[in-house]
Order: structure tokens, then sequence, then C-alpha cells
């Protein structure tokens, strides 16, 4: 048997950390809207391109600019109703990390 005390929190951020999926934790309003990110993981700022104090003063419309409002708002009253939504979407990476064509390819 070990020595080591049991600390749940420090299981969780191990958890939290080492999951192989990006994960935002953020307040939400009464109404579904969600505040700026109070924690983000490893996973979510290396593939982002952003740093965690960067993600931090974001929230959920900042990385998804082209999601529905609505809908948003929607998904953010089901998970204060109901404790869960699963759902998809797609972030906008970093300004740094975005590429495309510079020129225009040769023919």
């Amino acid at each position: 048997m070990s020595d080591r005390i049991y600390n749940p929190i420090e299981h969780l951020r191990i958890l939290f950390d080492n999951l192989d999926e990006t994960v935002f934790l953020a307040p939400l309003s009464k109404d579904g809207v969600h505040g700026n990110f109070i924690e983000v993981n490893d996973v979510a700022c290396k593939r982002l391109g952003y740093s965690r104090e960067e993600l931090l003063h974001m929230n959920a419309r900042t990385i998804n600019p082209l999601a529905n409002r609505d809908k948003v708002k929607s998904f953010g009253r089901q998970i204060r109703r109901e404790g869960t939504r699963l759902f998809e979407a797609i972030h906008e990476m970093a300004p740094k990390y975005r590429w495309g064509w510079s020129q225009k390819p040769s023919r």
C-alpha cells in the first residue's frame, strides 16, 4: 500500500491535461450565454495555437465565430437544465497558425 495521500483535485488535473480532446470550462448564465473560459486543457492550447492565458480571455463565441448564436444559447440552456449536452464544433485557430496561398499558383 502506498503512503501517498489521495488528492482528487490532483488526479482530476492529470486526467484533464492528458485527455486527447480539447476541453474548455466556462460559466453559463441562466439564459445560456457562455462566459469567458475559466480553464482549458493543454490539448486545446496546442490544437488552436493559443496560450492558456490567451484562451482564458476568450469564450465559445470567440473561437466559434461562425456558430449560430441562438443555437449556442440553446445548447447552454440545455446544459443548465440537464447537466450535459454533446455537440461538435469547428474552432478557429490562432491567426499565426492559419495559412493559405499568398500568391497565385503557377499554371
